[in-house]
């Protein structure tokens, strides 16, 4: 995910647009951590890290987004089939 650039000051704080996470059912009750980087003015140039994401243990229903997101899986599992 790329989000636009932001002019951030030393202990500014600028609020970024939410992020929607969609996880296998599996993952529910578990942690995701996802690596983080940002360019910066420092000696080095970029700033990183992680951000750990806890996963609710109740999933979501989704709706017809559901049967999309099952659609894809069955087509990513066609196509594996072939390689």
């Amino acid at each position: 995910m790329r989000l636009h650039s932001v002019d951030v000051r030393p202990n500014d704080r600028v609020r970024l647009p939410p992020l929607y996470l969609i996880v296998e059912p599996e993952l529910a009750g578990s942690d995701v951590t996802i690596g983080w980087s940002a360019t910066s003015m420092d000696v080095s140039g970029e700033a990183t890290g992680e951000l750990v994401l806890p996963i609710s243990d109740v999933p979501y229903n989704l709706g017809p987004t559901s049967r999309v997101l099952e659609e894809l899986k069955k087509r990513e599992r066609e196509a594996s089939e072939y390689d």
